[in-house]
């Protein structure tokens, strides 16, 4: 017997949409300072965008991460955001997205992909090494309160 409620299923990898608005802004609201995180519309655009993918990692319906990428041409993405609830980070659900993501880019024949993330969010350093992306630079004032953001990326 595994210990696992009976009713509990595993979290899945699912695509996002507009009907999943709610949930990604309120995720996001808790993942981020106000001063960082998206406002609802710009969420919005990213789930109907046709240059954007935005899949969700659901257990019982319950949104628990996310990630956004979006095309920039026909071999470059970007890295928008990777969210995922603090009660259920160190569970590996952001690699199980990550190499989601990795996975459907190659799929439709990119071949890099690149992001940005604030010089103080370690764990996301930590995650995007162990995926073997690069430092390519830094981003002065990056963010609305000034703090740098590296820019790393990865050939896929």
């Amino acid at each position: 017997m595994s210990g696992k409620n009976s009713a509990e299923i595993d979290p899945q990898i699912i695509p996002l949409d507009l009907s999943d608005l709610k949930q990604v802004f309120e995720l996001d609201q808790i993942c981020f300072s106000p001063e960082i995180a998206f406002p609802k519309n710009l969420f919005a655009y990213f789930l109907t965008s046709p240059d954007c993918a935005s899949f969700g990692i659901k257990q019982n319906n319950k949104l628990l991460g996310f990630i956004i990428i979006c095309a920039r041409d026909n071999e470059l993405a970007q890295i928008i955001t990777l969210d995922i609830c603090p009660e259920h980070r160190r569970k590996k659900l952001g690699q199980r997205l990550l190499v989601f993501a990795h996975n459907f880019l190659k799929q439709r024949g990119f071949k890099r992909i690149f992001l940005e993330t604030a010089v103080n969010n370690n764990p996301a350093i930590a995650l995007y090494l162990k995926f073997d992306y690069k430092l390519r630079g830094v981003a002065k004032c990056y963010y609305p309160d000034s703090t740098d953001a590296l820019v790393m990326d990865k050939t896929l």
